[in-house]
């Protein structure tokens, strides 16, 4: 799931996965690149956790508002994926351990696989303890 391009997502809570239909690209909705990407990503329920958490506190909380939004441009487009990477994602991945030479690519992409499968999951799990958060939140 890329967080800057994705404004339609259903979370399926008890399903475990997130239905995406539609992208942000070059300023405006659309449909998704390609048909893989119009479907379902796993949801682990640590990452689910967060996403509920995520929401109650975001003013742009709507189905149809963004992941993470800017909350410079009230809500209207998309954080910055280069942003959110380099100012959030990369160094929590650093801290938590994640070997990341100078240059290598590190993005939102490592989080996710669009395989919607059991195993894709658990992996997800398991890098999300790797950050430090996988034994905090599990219910």
């Amino acid at each position: 799931m890329v967080f800057r391009r994705i404004k339609t997502v259903s979370y399926l809570w008890e399903e475990g996965r997130i239905r995406i239909s539609k992208r942000w690209a070059n300023g405006e909705d659309g449909e998704t690149k390609t048909q893989s990407s119009n479907g379902y990503v796993p949801l682990h329920t640590v990452l689910a956790r967060f996403l509920r958490v995520w929401r109650a506190q975001t003013p742009f909380a709507s189905d149809g508002d963004f992941v993470f939004p800017s909350l410079k441009a009230a809500g209207r487009v998309p954080l910055s994926a280069s942003i959110f990477v380099a100012d959030h994602l990369r160094p929590a991945a650093k801290k938590a351990g994640v070997h990341i030479e100078d240059g290598q690519r590190f993005g939102l992409h490592n989080l996710y696989a669009q395989d919607d499968g059991d195993e894709t999951r658990a992996a997800q799990g398991e890098y999300l303890t790797a950050l430090g958060v996988g034994t905090q939140m599990v219910q």
